[in-house]
């Protein structure tokens, strides 16, 4: 990662220095069906935008859960990934999947 919001950091437990520099993956619980990855790296690898939910582990190991969007974005020669979340925050809420 080389840009993570402010928010995303405290959701998760860590402090920006601690994460820049690793990839998505730290939060990954295993919870998140492989299915879901594999639909990310489609969409994305043809260069469309992506949404979906993940379940995410926190530092301190508890869990959270994610509704995502990723939108490729190409300036010129460089390509960038614009990501914008929303935490499901209800107990008890039904997630519906994404496969």
């Amino acid at each position: 990662m080389i840009g993570k919001s402010r928010l995303s950091f405290e959701l998760a437990g860590h402090s920006r220095n601690s994460i820049i520099g690793f990839k998505a993956g730290l939060l990954k619980s295993g919870f998140t069906p492989f299915c879901t990855y594999a639909a990310l790296k489609n969409e994305l690898r043809k260069g469309n935008p992506w949404s979906g939910v993940f379940t995410n582990r926190k530092k301190s190991g508890d869990i959270w859960h994610s509704s995502i969007t990723i939108t490729p974005i190409h300036l010129g020669y460089l390509g960038y990934f614009v990501e914008i979340f929303t935490v499901q925050k209800r107990k008890g809420q039904r997630l519906k999947g994404n496969c």
